[in-house]
């Protein structure tokens, strides 16, 4: 099943990419409520189950490379449909595991599997669209990709409540045979027969692609942009919890309030990329960025210090990030649109590993020095960075 040019897939195939990308959102939020209970059943420490999620995120990672260069190789489908079946394998096998380690290695393979619907759904769309209208499919992308961290939890739980915690990795291996289905039959191979022509070696491709500046500008505004945002994820539980006093209700619901701020960000960058440039919605959202982190120092260094002044400047945050992150992400895939795959996955992996280092430099900065201010600083030096490589992307060569 090939996609044309004077064929664009429908809205149909605009869900079923949604819904293999939003897979992963799913399978990390789910798993948050059910820990202890695996811990429990098992008889693991906290330590060794907190690996239960970790090792989704690194193979998450770690996956993203290598799934990119194989879909600019064999083509989309092909390394999807492998994706998925790992995917549906690792969870099924979590969910017959007696004992933490077979549990930890499944949620491995899980995760690998996982990734190839980042970066194959972020490829699809830049085989269909030029960089302009690809930002602007994002950010609407990204709306419905936001929900499924918000619901999971609370699906696991009540998963975990009613029927175990086994049942919680049925119901992702359920979810990816539904997904893996609609695009085995729906979803048309985006590459080209022309750009998989243009294959060279694999290490000549990708020699190509990371010797061109503006990729680098891209993808490391990228990955610092979502950077504030995990080390405020990072932070965030501790100085609400423990500074400002909030229970674990009042928690999910503020943070719930953020995401609104990154949802509404993601819908301006959907109606106005196409129009206004992604070179605008980047300059937009990053000064959107500093403006929210440099209100945040301000309102912590005068001890302004409660709910509604921690999280508020967080929703900006997140305005921001929504604004520009889709725009980021067009400019990573177009400087070489032959090489979509390979850029996604790089850019991918450069986000989530600056993510997860992020995040766990502000928890132990935290822990070190409890303090508001000491995570609004952190955010603005990683904000900073990631304007400065805004700026970059509008002089770097392509």
């Amino acid at each position: 099943m090939k996609a044309t040019d004077t064929q664009r897939p429908g809205l149909g195939v605009g869900l079923i990419v949604v819904a293999i990308m939003a897979i992963n959102a799913l399978s990390i939020s789910v798993v948050l409520p059910i820990l202890p209970s695996i811990q429990v059943a098992i008889g693991a420490d906290v330590a060794t189950t907190q690996l239960v999620l970790s090792s989704y995120l690194l193979s998450l990672a770690a996956g993203q490379v290598i799934v990119g260069v194989l879909a600019d190789r064999f083509g989309r489908r092909p390394v999807l449909m492998a994706g998925i079946g790992l995917f549906v394998a690792g969870a099924t096998l979590a969910a017959v595991a007696d004992s933490i380690v077979p549990i930890i290695a499944a949620r491995f393979v899980q995760g690998f599997g996982g990734s190839a619907g980042i970066v194959i759904g972020r490829a699809i769309v830049r085989d269909l669209f030029d960089r302009e209208r690809s930002a602007s499919i994002y950010g609407y992308m990204t709306m419905g990709l936001a929900v499924a961290p918000m619901l999971a939890p609370a699906v696991g739980r009540v998963l975990d409540d009613t029927i175990g915690w086994r049942s919680v990795f049925l119901a992702m291996a359920t979810v990816g045979v539904v997904a893996g289905t609609a695009a085995w039959r729906f979803l048309p191979e985006t590459l080209s027969p022309e750009t998989a022509a243009m294959r060279r070696s694999l290490v000549a491709d990708m020699a190509m692609l990371l010797g061109v500046p503006a990729f680098w500008a891209y993808s490391l505004m990228l990955a610092f942009i979502a950077g504030v945002y995990f080390s405020f994820l990072g932070g965030a539980p501790f100085i609400a919890t423990e500074l400002i006093g909030l229970s674990a209700t009042a928690l999910g619901a503020f943070l719930a309030f953020v995401s609104v701020g990154y949802l509404l960000g993601n819908y301006l960058s959907g109606i106005c990329s196409a129009r206004l440039g992604t070179a605008f919605m980047v300059a937009a959202g990053n000064t959107v960025l500093c403006v929210a982190v440099a209100a945040m120092v301000a309102i912590y260094a005068l001890g302004w210090l409660n709910a509604w002044t921690f999280f508020v400047p967080v929703a900006l945050v997140g305005l921001g990030n929504g604004m520009a992150m889709p725009s980021a992400l067009a400019g990573a895939v177009s400087v070489r649109p032959e090489l979509a795959g390979t850029a996604s996955g790089i850019a991918g992996t450069l986000q989530f590993g600056i993510g997860a280092m992020a995040s766990a430099m502000a928890g132990a900065a935290i822990a070190a020095a409890p303090s508001a201010l000491v995570l609004a600083l952190i955010m603005t030096v990683l904000a900073v960075i990631a304007t400065a490589c805004g700026i970059w992307s509008r002089f770097a060569p392509e």
